[in-house]
């Protein structure tokens, strides 16, 4: 039996649902918040070490070296326009201007004078800087917000790199498959319940499989045996297995694990026409599932749907 068009839209570039891959990196949030933390602490660190005695004595020594430095040159000051008034100007001047030049040298006196004290006034001393709570709040949050952010985007960008599958319709649609069921694992999940699959999301597992049980007996209905095979673990598609069997009379159910891995499995799989493809959210990869596609489309194998795992 032919395939029904599993590879009609390989050749399609898929576009990124952003919405979608935001829901599934916010589902990873104990790493986004480890991030988050890391960032915090680096940046309270970095203001602890930038507010060290080491950093504010350096401070000091650089601030005293300008402070000796224009000291030395207002005193020099200071003693030249203070000789000249103890000697007097010179006789020859006009009269008028010896009053005025004396007014101009006690002036600059004053401003030197002036300077100096406020030079001695501005120096700080090598003082173990105080820390205020609110800077380190504000370090401490602007470190958590950046870790955050960052945590986010490099979990994205390693997301649509890897070619992970994000959503079951988005997986249907790549591959022209019809849904079985989708299956959520963990209550931790349900923020997906936004997302592509909310419909399904909102489901309980009793309802996910008697609908995946209903959609085989439809899809199926002409159908004896199934196989079960992926790019999932052997302990999920033996569970996956197990609820299927619970609720549905009349079919056979098998699985076949690390099928791309396996001599036996391809063996199998030529007594066993009907097969229902299990992926998981995240931990899928496109360029895997490809391989799967094109192999049982090459052996003329009867996709009959899919079960997602969340």
């Amino acid at each position: 039996m032919a395939s029904n068009n599993l590879q009609a839209e390989w050749d399609e570039e898929e576009e990124v649902d952003i919405k979608q891959l935001l829901l599934v990196v916010l589902t990873k949030w104990r790493i986004i918040l480890i991030v988050a933390l890391i960032g915090a602490f680096l940046s309270s660190g970095y203001y602890f070490l930038k507010s060290a005695p080491s950093n504010a004595t350096k401070s000091y020594n650089e601030e005293k070296e300008n402070y000796d430095r224009m000291k030395s040159l207002c005193e020099e000051w200071i003693k030249i326009s203070e000789e000249t008034l103890e000697k007097g100007l010179p006789e020859e001047l006009p009269e008028g201007r010896t009053e005025l030049e004396e007014n101009q040298i006690a002036v600059q006196l004053l401003i030197q004078v002036s300077t100096l004290k406020s030079l001695e006034k501005g120096l700080t001393n090598p003082e173990t800087p105080k820390r205020d709570f609110r800077d380190i709040a504000k370090y401490f949050l602007g470190g958590a917000v950046f870790g955050g952010v960052f945590g986010i985007l490099l979990l994205a960008t390693i997301l649509i790199a890897s070619g992970r599958v994000l959503s079951c319709s988005e997986l249907n649609h790549r591959y022209n498959l019809k849904m079985l069921a989708l299956i959520n694992q963990r209550e931790s999940n349900r923020l997906l319940s936004c997302g592509r699959d909310g419909l399904y999301m909102r489901m309980k597992e009793e309802e996910q499989i008697r609908m995946a049980c209903s959609n085989l007996q439809v899809y199926g209905a002409d159908k004896e045996e199934f196989v079960l095979l992926g790019t999932v673990n052997e302990k999920k598609l033996k569970w996956i297995k197990e609820l299927l069997v619970k609720e549905i009379d009349g079919k056979s159910i098998i699985y076949i694990s690390d099928f791309c891995d396996k001599v036996g499995s391809c063996e199998t799989l030529r007594t066993h026409d009907n097969v229902i493809l299990v992926e998981e959210v995240v931990n899928s990869r496109y360029d895997e599932i490809d391989g799967i596609i094109k192999l049982l489309s090459d052996w003329n194998k009867n996709i009959v749907g899919s079960i997602f795992l969340v």
